[in-house]
C-alpha cells in the first residue's frame, strides 16, 4: 500500500465527516462509486488523477487538500520528501510543492507531461485563476474554447472556473509550475 493512498484516504474520510456527508453522498456529488470511495478510504484503491479531482470538487476542496498531510509554515522543501502522483500511463507527474491550506488561498504544482501526455482540469470555483510559468518543452492550453501554445520562458494566466486541458504535443518533455489561486478560501 503506497502512503499517498493512505494521506489521501484519510483526508477524504476526515473532510467528509466534517461535512456530515455518508459515501452514498459523495458518489453521488462525485460521480464516483460508493464501493470505490470505500476503497479509496481504506486506502485500498489506486484512484486516477481524475477521480481525485471528482472527489476534491464533490468535497469542494482542493485537489492538494486531498493528497499532502498538513506541514509547516517554514522550511525547504526537497522534491525527494514530496509524494509525486503519476497518471497511470505514466505520462503526467504532478508534485505538490505548495498545497493549498488556510493561511494562503493558493497551490502550487510542478507537472511534467512526457511527449503525448495530458491532465484535463476541471472547473474550480468561480473566479478561480491559474498561473503557469513553463520551463521546458511547449504546453498547449485548451480552456473556454480558445488553444494557446505556451513555450519555454513564457507564462500564461487564465480563469479556471470552465473545464480546461493542459497537453504536451510536442517531441520534448514538457516541465512547468502551476499555481492556482483561489480568491476565497473554500477548506
Amino acid at each position: 500500500m503506497e502512503y499517498i493512498n493512505i494521506v489521501l484516504g484519510a483526508n477524504i474520510r476526515k473532510y467528509r465527516t466534517m461535512r456530515r456527508m455518508t459515501l452514498a453522498d459523495l458518489a453521488e456529488v462525485s460521480g464516483v462509486s460508493k464501493s470505490m470511495l470505500g476503497q479509496i478510504e481504506r486506502g485500498d484503491a489506486n484512484p486516477s488523477i481524475s477521480m481525485i479531482w471528482k472527489i476534491a470538487n464533490g468535497l469542494q476542496v482542493t485537489f492538494s487538500t486531498l493528497i499532502t498531510e498538513a506541514s509547516p509554515s517554514t522550511g525547504v522543501i526537497d522534491k525527494a520528501d514530496v509524494s509525486v502522483l503519476r497518471s497511470d500511463d505514466g505520462l503526467l507527474e504532478n508534485i505538490p510543492f505548495f498545497p493549498f491550506n488556510a493561511q494562503r488561498n493558493f497551490e502550487m504544482y510542478e507537472i511534467i507531461l512526457q511527449p503525448g501526455g495530458y491532465l484535463d482540469g476541471d472547473e474550480h470555483p468561480p473566479r478561480t485563476q491559474e498561473f503557469i510559468i513553463v520551463f521546458d518543452g511547449a504546453l498547449c492550453m485548451e480552456n473556454g474554447g480558445e488553444s494557446h501554445v505556451i513555450r519555454r520562458d513564457q507564462a500564461y494566466q487564465f480563469l479556471a472556473d470552465s473545464p480546461h486541458r493542459y497537453s504536451n504535443v510536442g517531441s520534448e518533455v514538457t516541465r512547468f509550475a502551476l499555481v492556482l489561486f483561489y480568491p476565497e478560501a473554500s477548506c
